[in-house]
């Protein structure tokens, strides 16, 4: 053996054993099971890195993480390391050594009953890697058994309530490990549906029961990424996953058990709301591509998770259909009436107290002429035209009221509207004509206000122009002008309320709404009336209070 191989090694071997020190730091006295009855170890991943003179150890099976859990410098870099001496010398033996420790049974619980190993060399001139697994047969039976029993005591007897959400996380990382359990896709679904519609249901465990959602979702969502899709599919991109089928893809040997739970973890995920348009594409690849007759179920009359009469009613003068799948409602009107429109105005309103998907869309139908809210800059889409006729009838205005205060969730958006500048919070449409039409709504603009995501909405800019044209500046308008301005990152200019200054009322309700703010938020809306070079226009008002306002700039 060589200099340097000697060096690798015995680096090696003694970052192994920093790293178990420093990580056991933080569970001094504990031994397996000793804190959660089903948890014998904590880390199922060991990276080490060589890279120039440099050895990480990374602890994390993290692609975004880079940073080592401990690093060290040894005296020569790797480059001068042969990669066949590499392979025929050193490899063997970092296996043997980090074996060795992990059966070591003084450095439990570090390692879990069975942990991936990853070696990663990186040459000036290119890179060599090994991957494999070690495992403790005897560990891994002895957990076995005690989530069998736990599963049976816990899970399903509800002898004893559920711990803590350290216990729920583990349970849920231990569920969806076929090496461990040994469970068929089939009764893993089983079991997580009794979780979820009684386990946490039960009294004594609600307060666990979003942990558990949670952790199994993130479990599921690891399994097809990492165990299923790779079977199939060349997956590439980091945020946007691309795909392309193996060349040897037939539906007709993808293994049913496993798609089930694809398609599965695909409704979970609608169901609980996680990332539902991407559940979505998967159901579309799974029925499509894979002949999955469940996922063309869901696509086709939604998850089965609403009554029919809630999805579903018609009678001569309407039809409205809902697919929370696809997060749509929609709707058919066949005569104009009042009586129609609030009667789709009352299914909407169930569906989403019974649970519909926050972010949706409205596909409208109807032989009227095509007219959308007069507000410049927002999107003419199915959804807008539906509100827009709803509101013709001043006697269902409440009745849209009632609407916009269900549909607005923050964080939530028509989906009929691609991302970007005319994106808005469900319910926007309503608000919007609303507060139009009369100051009585004012109380749900503000609301609305307080509720839509400053960081990511900004079409509401146009809806405060026209506030602005309609109701001019009162000691009610000014308020939500005011409001509406600091309810977004945008910046837009409003000449119409900068015109409106020249009044000396105007100027002074202005004033007393600017009192009531911080310095920075006085800024912003000054900005707002008369652009970057405020201090310039402010001076030119003929009026005593000018020199008031520039105050409002300092305090």
């Amino acid at each position: 053996m060589n200099t340097i191989e000697k060096i690798i090694i015995d680096n090696v071997t003694n970052g192994i054993a920093e790293v178990t020190k420093k990580d056991l730091k933080n569970h001094i006295g504990e031994t397996a099971y000793s804190e959660c009855e089903i948890q014998e170890g904590y880390h199922d991943y060991l990276k080490i890195q060589f890279k120039g003179q440099k050895i990480g150890f990374f602890l994390y099976d993290f692609a975004w993480d880079r940073t080592p859990y401990f690093k060290l410098e040894i005296s020569e870099p790797i480059d001068n390391l042969p990669k066949e001496n590499l392979i025929d010398n050193v490899i063997s033996i970092l296996k043997q050594q980090i074996s060795d420790f992990f059966f070591d049974k003084a450095n439990q619980p570090m390692f879990s009953y069975c942990i991936k190993v990853v070696l990663e060399f990186e040459y000036k001139s290119g890179s060599y890697k090994e991957t494999f697994f070690i495992e403790d047969e005897e560990r891994k039976l002895e957990l076995r058994e005690r989530m069998n029993n736990y599963i049976t005591k816990v899970i399903y007897n509800l002898d004893r309530k559920v711990k803590d959400a350290r216990e729920v996380t583990v349970f849920a990382g231990n569920l969806v490990n076929f090496n461990l359990m040994d469970f068929s896709p089939t009764k893993l679904i089983e079991t997580i549906e009794h979780c979820l519609n009684q386990t946490f249901k039960d009294i004594k465990n609600r307060k666990s029961s979003d942990d558990f959602e949670r952790s199994i979702l993130h479990r599921l969502k690891n399994w097809v990424g990492d165990e299923f899709k790779p079977l199939y599919l060349d997956i590439s991109g980091n945020y946007s996953e691309k795909f392309t089928f193996k060349n040897d893809f037939k539906k007709e040997n993808v293994n049913a058990e496993q798609l089930s739970l694809w398609v599965y973890t695909s409704y979970l995920r609608i169901k609980l709301k996680d990332y539902a348009s991407d559940a979505l594409k998967d159901l579309e690849i799974a029925s499509k591509d894979f002949g999955s007759e469940t996922a063309k179920k869901y696509l086709n009359f939604g998850t089965g998770l609403f009554a029919q009469e809630d999805i579903h009613y018609k009678d001569k003068n309407i039809e409205c259909k809902a697919n929370d799948v696809f997060s749509t409602i929609s709707v058919t009107i066949k005569n104009e009436t009042s009586e129609c429109y609030g009667k789709a105005l009352d299914f909407i309103v169930n569906l989403l107290q019974k649970g519909f998907p926050n972010s949706y869309s409205i596909k409208f139908y109807s032989k009227s002429e095509k007219q959308f809210l007069p507000i410049k800059g927002i999107a003419k889409s199915s959804t807008n035209r539906f509100f827009t006729n709803c509101l013709q009838y001043p006697e269902l205005h409440d009745k849209i009221e009632q609407y916009a205060l269900v549909a607005m969730k923050e964080f939530e958006w028509y989906n009929d509207v691609e991302e970007g500048e005319k994106s808005c919070l469900p319910g926007s449409y309503a608000v919007f004509g609303l507060g139009l039409a009369s100051e009585k709504y004012f109380p749900l603009v503000h609301k609305y206000f307080e509720i839509l995501d400053d960081e990511h909405q900004m079409v509401h800019k146009y809806f405060i122009n026209d506030l602005i044209d309609k109701y001019g500046v009162t000691k009610k308008s000014i308020v939500l002008i005011c409001e509406g301005i600091l309810s977004a990152q945008f910046e837009m200019t409003y000449k119409n309320l900068a015109a409106l200054m020249n009044k000396e009322q105007n100027l002074e309700l202005l004033i007393d709404e600017l009192k009531k703010l911080e310095s920075y938020n006085v800024e912003e809306i000054i900005y707002s009336i008369w652009g970057r070079n405020y201090t310039k226009a402010i001076s030119k008002l003929n009026s005593q209070l000018k020199e008031l306002l520039l105050e409002q700039l300092k305090k």
